[in-house]
């Protein structure tokens, strides 16, 4: 049990692993391009970006068990048309993200009542980074996807 447990959460492991070095290196580069408050401006964004990353795990996951199911049950069809409909709600519910995440990004800081630079600089940064939501909740579901067994 334990050697197949640590197969089947290494995958996750290191995208989590992934994911925080992402966070590293985008406050590296940003913080020698914009400086101390280019850096308050990206992680004043980082509730935004959870909530994104949670919704991508939520149809990954749960998808990735129900086609686990089906293939146990040997009924590949199933699992190849579910593979198909959590691809398709991740991009449409990606595409709402980003939309949310575009329109939000004012309230959202204005109930961390930051500055004002720090707030322009993190509204900017929020709408840049929601346009590649679509493509980052499919790259998540496609991932868990691969590996169902």
């Amino acid at each position: 049990m334990g050697r197949l447990l640590l197969r089947l959460s290494t995958p996750s492991i290191i995208g989590m692993l992934v994911q925080s070095l992402y966070n590293v290196v985008d406050a590296f580069f940003v913080g020698r391009g914009v400086g101390p408050k280019g850096i308050a401006a990206v992680f004043a964004a980082a509730p935004l970006q959870i909530t994104v990353m949670a919704f991508a795990q939520l149809w990954g996951v749960g998808g990735v068990s129900f086609i686990s199911r089906s293939l146990g049950a040997r009924e590949r069809d199933r699992a190849e048309r579910t593979v198909g409909s959590i691809m398709a709600i991740s991009v449409l519910w990606g595409v709402v993200l980003m939309t949310l995440n575009i329109l939000l990004a004012v309230p959202l800081t204005r109930a961390l009542n930051l500055p004002d630079d720090i707030a322009a600089m993190s509204i900017s940064y929020i709408r840049i980074v929601a346009l590649g939501i679509p493509l980052f909740s499919f790259s998540i579901v496609t991932n868990n996807s691969a590996r169902a067994e």
